[in-house]
């Protein structure tokens, strides 16, 4: 990294919100070199909206995509557990911010490792709300379909034992039925392709 910064003069300049054009300048020997060493990176610290281009953005800067699904895990699962135990804000924010941490490195690696897609997943179509799991490994999908069935049953039990909150509760319902079903639909749509 020292020798980045040691043999690159980089200038910077605001884009767009949330874009930044950083260009570096190689030292180089001569004018072609010069123009060929030159190169034009734009950097999006913002994530796009469509479930398509954030999954490309993800794969472009799979850290700051790991620090935006550990932030956004970490207050989803927050907010969870204090409507669900009523839990004191100190002790969310002590269990919350190494889960931010904890949930940040992981996904970073993951993504930048391609973990969980299919082989050539380049060659499939981006992910869609209507499709999230185009790019999915046929083993993800299972677990997919595992976790979807597991936690629909057990959250369908608490809700008509009423040991749940039925927000929640119908909360959890709806998120786990999506990902059964598109799992389920993606699965066997690949059953009918072509081999």
């Amino acid at each position: 990294m020292a020798l980045l910064f040691w043999h690159a003069e980089a200038r910077t300049r605001h884009v767009s919100p949330g874009c930044w054009a950083i260009g570096h300048l190689d030292p180089c020997h001569s004018h072609v070199e010069s123009l060929v060493c030159q190169r034009i990176t734009l950097m999006r610290w913002i994530p796009p909206r469509s479930l398509g281009d954030r999954t490309l953005w993800a794969e472009e800067h799979p850290w700051i995509a790991g620090c935006y699904f550990g932030l956004m895990l970490t207050v989803f699962i927050s907010a969870f557990e204090m409507i669900r135990t009523r839990a004191s804000i100190w002790l969310v924010l002590a269990i919350g911010v190494p889960t931010w941490v904890f949930a940040w490195v992981p996904f970073s690696l993951m993504v930048k490792r391609r973990f969980g897609q299919r082989p050539h997943a380049e060659q499939h179509p981006t992910p869609t709300w209507r499709r999230p799991w185009t790019r999915a490994s046929d083993r993800v999908l299972s677990l997919l379909i595992l976790m979807g069935l597991l936690g629909v049953l057990a959250w369908l039990g608490g809700l008509i034992t009423r040991t749940e909150n039925p927000f929640l509760a119908g909360l959890v319902l709806v998120s786990g039925t999506w990902f059964l079903g598109t799992a389920w639909v993606e699965r066997q749509r690949r059953r009918r392709e072509p081999v």
